[in-house]
């Protein structure tokens, strides 16, 4: 009889009665999620080691055929261990990564400015911190043209 007395406190024990399994799921599934996440990474990691197609949970995707070989390689390539899921936590463990990636990088974009047949040149345009690649060898007529990339990966004439 108390029930019909306070229709308000019976609806508010109902909906916590509805409610309570769904909120005890949650909880335990985003304590599971760490765990779940770290499988996840493993796998993914182990997959993804060896060249060939890329592996993401659920499916394989194959290396396309209507590519160059040069960049079907690159696509199958493994994953580049540990940077390709990297979570730096503050602006310096962000710097060291990038200088890790750069230092490691240095050698191959040595070489490709080499084959190129351009020299690099760090500058300031505008206030702006760029690099300016240079032909070695530059026609007359070009001397006084200058490409311009900017942010929006738009090329710019000036």
């Amino acid at each position: 009889m108390n029930a019909l007395r306070y229709p308000g406190l019976t609806s508010l024990v109902a909906v916590a009665m509805l409610a309570w399994p769904a909120l005890a799921q949650q909880a335990a599934s985003s304590t599971n999620v760490k765990t779940n996440f770290t499988a996840v990474e493993s796998a993914q990691n182990a997959a993804n080691a060896e060249p060939g197609p890329r592996t993401v949970p659920g499916r394989s995707i194959p290396v396309p055929d209507t590519v160059s070989p040069q960049l079907q390689s690159a696509i199958a390539a493994p994953y580049r261990v540990p940077a390709w899921n990297a979570n730096p936590r503050s602006a310096s463990e962000w710097k060291e990564l990038v200088n890790k990636l750069a230092n490691a990088g240095a050698p191959g974009r040595a070489a490709l400015r080499e084959k190129l047949g351009v020299s690099i040149q760090p500058a300031v345009l505008g206030g702006v911190k760029a690099f300016i690649l240079q032909p070695k060898e530059l026609p007359a007529e070009n001397s006084n043209r200058l490409l311009v990339q900017a942010l929006s990966r738009q090329p710019v004439w000036a």
